[in-house]
């Protein structure tokens, strides 16, 4: 028997709670039979347990205690930025994000002969300049172990519940979030906020806004993933918030909403339509949001049911982890045999 290809994941910083899209994947390669370990640049600041070893120091040394058929890393600009990745001589690839996506950082790593592959999100592959060799389109992966199955889940929803959840940067717009809360009284709004890593100070400016509107909405800072499931759960609607020049890739967060039962409401932006499909409705104003989460208040048992269900659907359909990050999984298998060729 062959054995498992060893990809050893180079991060800026791990474990943080904002990467629950590091945590998913690395969940689903594994269950997909990679053996995984981690080296990081260093420690994040809002971390959870970690379940793949991992470490720091010098990535050589990693190299030589693992032994890794490739190094893989996230955003497009990390392996031009991480000058330790070059002098292990291993093949490279990187997962693409939607802030990450302009024409400049992906034309410097498709020059890259460091680079074997890139995985960005599926709607960003047409305008990105790469060789057509090393760009592969992919989409956003949830992990069913904290979003299971069931098509009942409506039955445990609190139907007034708005929830969002995301890392404290301005682009998330959270403001918007507690204007909607605001003039929505008949709704309990939850935001579910991680700080970002070297910003951690943004957090107080969240507060505050939510503070200067009187505080319509329930801050909780720093849940651990399975708490965000469980608020998830809960929740009947996930209200996304993001601002509108903002490039939209594929948050993880939507796919967990979709995948606990919750109607999607948000920000008409590139893809984000067909993203969320018929999981939801989007709005291209705050009056356009305020009605759309409103108008729940008249749906019928049935109304929520079938909403419930068609989340639960589109979410295990389409971005189940195992089944949408499998090509990489593929792609990897095909850079090791031909270096080992």
């Amino acid at each position: 028997m062959n054995p498992p290809l060893r990809v050893l994941y180079a991060l800026w910083h791990y474990p943080h709670l904002s990467e629950s899209y590091v945590r998913s994947e690395i969940r689903a390669v594994r269950a997909l039979g990679v053996d995984v370990r981690v080296w990081a640049q260093e420690p994040g600041s809002a971390p959870y347990p970690s379940d793949v070893p991992f470490g720091y120091g010098e990535l050589d040394k990693a190299c030589a205690d693992f032994r890794p058929h490739l190094i893989h890393t996230h955003w497009l600009r990390q392996p031009r930025q991480m000058r330790e990745l070059r002098a292990t001589g291993l093949p490279v690839t990187v997962r693409g994000h939607g802030f990450d996506s302009s024409r400049k950082k992906a034309l410097k790593a498709a020059r890259d002969p460091m680079v074997a592959a890139a995985f960005p999100f599926p709607q960003f592959v047409p305008r990105l300049p790469w060789n057509r060799k090393k760009i592969h389109g992919v989409q956003v992966g949830f992990d069913a172990t904290f979003y299971p199955p069931g098509t009942d889940k409506h039955e445990r929803k609190d139907r007034r519940l708005v929830t969002r959840a995301g890392v404290g940067i301005p682009s998330k717009d959270y403001n918007f979030f507690f204007q909607v809360a605001k003039r929505c009284p008949d709704h309990r709004f939850v935001l579910a906020i991680c700080p970002a890593y070297t910003v951690e100070y943004y957090i107080d400016e969240v507060i505050a806004m939510n503070a200067a509107l009187g505080n319509p909405a329930e801050i909780r800072l720093a849940l651990q993933h399975e708490q965000v499931a469980e608020l998830l759960r809960e929740a009947g609607i996930y209200l996304h918030t993001s601002l509108p020049d903002e490039p939209f890739g594929m948050p993880i967060s939507i796919a967990e909403a979709m995948a606990s039962g919750c109607t999607l409401i948000g920000r008409r932006l590139g893809i984000s339509a067909d993203y969320i499909g018929d999981a939801g409705v989007t709005y291209t104003s705050l009056d356009q949001a305020v009605e759309q989460v409103r108008r729940t208040l008249a749906w019928s048992d049935a109304e929520w049911a079938a909403a419930s269900r068609r989340s639960v659907d589109r979410a295990f359909g389409n971005f189940e982890s195992t089944k949408s990050l499998a090509p990489i999984v593929a792609h990897w298998r095909e850079i090791a045999r031909a270096r080992e060729g």
